[in-house]
């Protein structure tokens, strides 16, 4: 994409403060480059990674943070860019002050005035652990060919057996990792649709027409829908390959439980839902990770405001028993069938009451809500009648 000066007038001085701390706190790498090559900007991002301050840049040209392999291309891409070509999914690798080498991938813009090459703007991200994670399945995948070769050498049904369980085990790490390798790669573009959304709908954009915010809402909702989508299958591939850490740090049960639910209201007022909240007395604060206990909490609201039909009740309840404190989520939804509860909290698995209603969900939502109940030490429970409504128990323990 090319910037001319006339295009770049749209931001009004009210924003100029706005986009500058976006630029200057955005997770990727944002550098400008004059026509001689010199860095005009860096944002923190980039000087956190490559070490370099502000001022040492000003003194360097770009060609100093190029690897020697990739000069070459690079003197001829700028060559490119000065005729007015941008890039986009542009890769090579910088070496940092420190002598690492970051590999990153990203697009480059070009800024031209009367025809004029004045700067470029290039915003990278540093994809050094994914292309490291691709090599890594790029090797497991190879021995596992190379396993399967062995396998057809051979006649000793244990050693086949055993190998057969070994083959199943990296072939579900690998899938898990993929998974998660797949589904990280899938977010930073859906966030940045959904950016640019939130930008529209907030009024950066003059002159949206009503049937265009009709159109935005629903791109809106689906890119929601996706982002969810995307987070389940990165808390599963992360709880499975084990790399899900547990931070313990004090938690007030019931400041979190009464802040997520703030956070539905607007889904709770559009079904009219009855919503009523009652704990104990006494304080709630527990030591657990608070990322697990708040996966937790939204799902278990999420389902019962989603399963739940317009002008029920949804009933939060909260009390100490024993060493632990006893969470109960109560609603007055659609139920679980009896012959299907056994399998409520399996990998994708959806009833079929619900299923037919064409209901939003994944089958992960449940799944997760057990495994992490379970890591922080809990259990979990529910009573359900089809058709009247279901009560979820989770107990946590104090310590």
């Amino acid at each position: 994409m090319v910037i001319s000066k006339k295009e770049s007038n749209i931001l009004l001085p009210d924003d100029i403060e706005t986009w500058k701390n976006l630029f200057e706190n955005a997770n990727d790498l944002i550098q400008s480059v004059d026509k001689d090559g010199k860095f005009l900007y860096i944002n923190k991002k980039w000087r956190d990674i490559l070490g370099y301050q502000s001022d040492e840049a000003r003194q360097m040209t770009f060609p100093n943070i190029i690897h020697p392999k990739h000069l070459q291309e690079c003197f001829a891409a700028f060559a490119e860019m000065q005729k007015g070509r941008s890039f986009d999914n542009f890769t090579t690798q910088f070496i940092a002050k420190d002598g690492r080498i970051i590999d990153v991938e990203g697009n480059i813009s070009v800024r031209m005035e009367d025809g004029k090459f004045l700067s470029t703007w290039g915003i990278f991200r540093d994809v050094t652990f994914r292309n490291q994670r691709e090599q890594e399945l790029d090797h497991i995948a190879k021995m596992l060919v190379r396993r399967d070769f062995e396998l057809l050498q051979t006649n000793d049904i244990l050693r086949i057996r055993d190998e057969q369980v070994a083959k199943e085990h990296e072939l579900n790490r690998a899938k898990s990792e993929f998974v998660s390798l797949a589904s990280h790669q899938l977010k930073t573009p859906l966030t940045i649709i959904k950016w640019y959304i939130d930008m529209l709908n907030a009024g950066y954009a003059d002159n949206v027409l009503e049937k265009q915010r009709e159109y935005l809402e629903k791109i809106y909702n689906n890119t929601q829908r996706m982002v969810e989508l995307v987070d389940a299958f990165l808390n599963v591939s992360r709880l499975e390959l084990g790399i899900f850490s547990i931070k313990k740090e004090p938690i007030d049960l019931k400041n979190k439980m009464e802040s997520i639910l703030r956070d539905f209201e607007p889904k709770i007022k559009e079904k009219s839902l009855n919503l009523l909240q009652s704990y104990a007395k006494g304080n709630f604060i527990i030591s657990s990770d608070l990322k697990m206990v708040q996966i937790i909490f939204e799902n278990l609201i999420s389902n019962a405001v989603k399963y739940t039909p317009a002008g029920g009740t949804i009933r939060v309840k909260m009390q100490k028993k024993d060493n632990e404190i006893l969470i109960g989520v109560v609603d007055t939804g659609v139920g679980i069938p009896a012959d299907q509860q056994s399998k409520i909290f399996t990998k994708f698995f959806r009833a079929d009451n619900v299923s037919s209603q064409k209901v939003d969900g994944t089958g992960l939502g449940l799944y997760l809500v057990k495994t992490m109940v379970e890591k922080i030490g809990g259990k979990i429970w529910f009573e359900s009648i089809e058709n009247k409504g279901t009560t979820f128990y989770v107990a946590i323990p104090l310590k």
